[in-house]
């Protein structure tokens, strides 16, 4: 296998893809081996061939960064594409705060969630007291969003 030399930073983007990053590394381990010094961590970071610009060292590095790029698309993949018994969560999930600190966080917030609905559709005194008491159930079937339909729920919730 025989590379270009020049261009370090063309081969260090190529490389983004893990099989040619594994392939030059094994390359670059061959050169040292045919110059029969072997590869060493004295001389990891010292390129093989004397023009070029990348050593072993390098390679490692951005096999590394390989791994992590690869598990970040796996993860968000998984959680968009959970496969046939998984739930799906929506492409925004890595941006919302419930989700990298639980519900606790997102139901925290649920006191102004609740004084808004009162007020937006004009709920009673005695309905917004059960309003207020049912704050996190609310938050959870985000009535919020259905304003015209959160005064008969509250009402039918009260009649139960």
């Amino acid at each position: 296998m025989h590379y270009i030399v020049g261009n370090a930073y063309l081969l260090c983007l190529q490389c983004l893809w893990a099989p040619l990053a594994f392939g030059l590394g094994a390359t670059f381990l061959v050169q040292w081996e045919l110059k029969q010094q072997g590869l060493m961590f004295s001389n990891i970071d010292v390129p093989a061939i004397e023009d070029d610009q990348l050593s072993f060292l390098a390679i490692v590095v951005i096999m590394m960064v390989d791994a992590l790029l690869y598990f970040v698309a796996t993860w968000y993949i998984e959680g968009v594409y959970p496969g046939r018994y998984g739930v799906a969560k929506p492409w925004y999930f890595p941006f919302m705060p419930s989700y990298w600190y639980g519900k606790k966080y997102a139901h925290a917030n649920c006191g102004w969630l609740s004084r808004s609905v009162a007020t937006d559709v004009n709920l009673q005194e005695d309905e917004q007291e059960l309003l207020g008491g049912l704050a996190s159930y609310i938050c959870t079937l985000c009535i919020a969003s259905y304003h015209s339909d959160a005064q008969n729920w509250v009402r039918n919730a009260r009649k139960e």
